[in-house]
């Protein structure tokens, strides 16, 4: 499990790198204000997930999905999904 730190911190950088490009797209194309901040609240909640996953599928245990498992991807789902529409349609 010492790789465990690397699975994050690595989709972080890829979650950065594409909140970068938004950003310099969103200044370029004039898109609406709420586009950045759901990619932002995209990239908190994708490296969150990733780190989930990464910690249950280790190398060592059955590659089985349990229901913590289920459940903690449900509710970073249902709190992406909360916050997406909070900012898109609540100003």
């Amino acid at each position: 499990m010492p790789w465990i730190g690397l699975v994050p911190g690595s989709s972080a950088i890829g979650f950065t790198t594409i909140l970068e490009i938004v950003n310099m797209l969103d200044e370029q194309y004039a898109w609406p204000d709420w586009v950045f901040s759901v990619s932002y609240v995209t990239a908190i909640c994708g490296v969150t997930e990733v780190t989930i996953l990464a910690w249950f599928h280790d190398e060592k245990r059955k590659q089985e999905v349990g229901i913590l498992e289920w459940v903690l991807v449900s509710v970073i789902g249902v709190i992406w999904l909360g916050a997406c529409v909070w900012i898109v349609f609540v100003p």
